[in-house]
């Protein structure tokens, strides 16, 4: 390039560069105004999306913990109407078992006083001292065979019918050999006294093996055992001597 092309060059560059400097300032300036205007545009844009994902994720979240209330009611209503259900039906059979203890209360009376009566009677016929040809023996087997053959049999059971039946028996045996010991004749009413108590104790419920404590011994059954454990000595406190035990010099001692 020779100097006057150079010459014409610098001319046009300063006749120009004033408006070439603005146009390149001006151009800057909006290319930084979109920058700016796209990244505020991408912000805004991003800062909505995560808005409404939050919006939406707290929406879901809400409706998951209000399902879950309304299953949790739903399944507390259920279990209160389960409970007053069984409450409604416990109730009912109360009533209805008390309704049929009342019901049946009249006959569970008579029966009580027909086993009572029956205990009463035969164990008074095991009396060593009482003969047979006496009037109270005679009165005494009177009733009891009365008993036997009427009320034992009415209000009874088969096991009840089978001990009062041996009562009957011992009771003709006595009667036949009235010389010998009337021991049959006690363990056998010992056996319907707790035939008789087994039979009350099944219409109360009460289950055969409860156990109570004794001051003999630790526990025993709350169900007499004198039908099936009579031979048994009788427990004594340490140190007592019972029966035969005791010789002559032991009841000096003891006077």
């Amino acid at each position: 390039m020779d100097s006057r092309q150079r010459q014409r060059l610098n001319l046009w560059w300063k006749k120009w560069s004033p408006l070439i400097v603005v146009v390149a300032a001006g151009g800057w300036t909006v290319i930084t105004a979109l920058v700016a205007g796209s990244w505020s545009v991408y912000q805004f844009k991003e800062n909505t999306q995560q808005f409404y994902t939050k919006l939406e994720r707290d929406r879901v979240e809400a409706e998951t913990i209000r399902r879950s209330q309304v299953q949790e009611a739903e399944k507390a209503r259920i279990a209160a109407a389960a409970e007053a259900e069984r409450n409604r039906a416990a109730t009912e059979k109360e009533n209805s078992a008390s309704r049929r203890i009342e019901a049946q209360k009249p006959f569970l009376e008579k029966r009580l006083a027909a086993y009572l009566e029956a205990v009463r009677v035969s164990s008074r016929l095991t009396e060593l001292d009482l003969q047979t040809d006496s009037e109270v023996w005679k009165e005494n087997a009177r009733k009891f065979f009365q008993l036997r053959w009427g009320e034992l049999e009415m209000v009874g059971d088969l096991g009840i019918r089978n001990a009062a039946r041996l009562v009957g028996e011992e009771i003709n045996h006595v009667i036949d050999f009235p010389l010998e010991d009337r021991h049959n004749l006690r363990w056998s009413v010992e056996c319907l006294a707790d035939e008789l108590r087994y039979s009350l104790e099944h219409t109360w419920g009460l289950q055969k093996d409860l156990r109570r404590e004794t001051v003999y011994i630790d526990f025993v059954p709350k169900l007499p055992s004198g039908c099936t454990e009579g031979r048994d000595p009788a427990l004594a406190p340490p140190g007592m001597r019972i029966g035969m035990e005791r010789g002559p010099q032991s009841r000096s001692n003891s006077q």
